[in-house]
């Protein structure tokens, strides 16, 4: 299968965490990292980890996510970021959109709408 994909998920919330894990399958190669329960913490593992993908919560404490992901992008302008938001905030998505943020999860979602953003994202590039 070769190496596995590192998954970051940053959300205060232990469920949104749960529910990504449940929908991830290990056999198609994806490996759930630690959760990171703010966006200061997020942007200290992915640092360390360097994970594939990063799910990203909009409203946490300490640093939010769309700070989080503008310091990411700013370190690695390929980063592949899923924002997170319980809020339909046009205003938000508009920031993150700018951002260069190209994949939104709203909450609550179901767990094939996880599985489709791995797969969309990590997907071997086709030429």
């Amino acid at each position: 299968m070769g190496q596995a994909y590192k998954v970051l998920v940053v959300d205060d919330s232990p469920f949104v965490w749960k529910a990504i894990k449940k929908a991830m399958d290990p056999e198609e190669g994806y490996e759930l990292l630690e959760q990171a329960f703010n966006g200061k913490m997020g942007l200290e593992m992915a640092e360390h980890l360097k994970p594939d993908l990063i799910f990203l919560d909009i409203t946490m404490p300490e640093m939010d996510g769309l700070q989080a992901a503008e310091i990411l992008l700013r370190k690695d302008p390929g980063a592949k970021i899923v924002l997170i938001s319980a809020m339909g905030d046009k205003l938000i998505i508009d920031k993150a959109k700018q951002l260069g943020i190209k994949a939104f999860l709203p909450k609550p979602f179901k767990p094939e709408e996880v599985v489709q953003h791995l797969k969309s994202l990590l997907a071997p590039a086709v030429n």
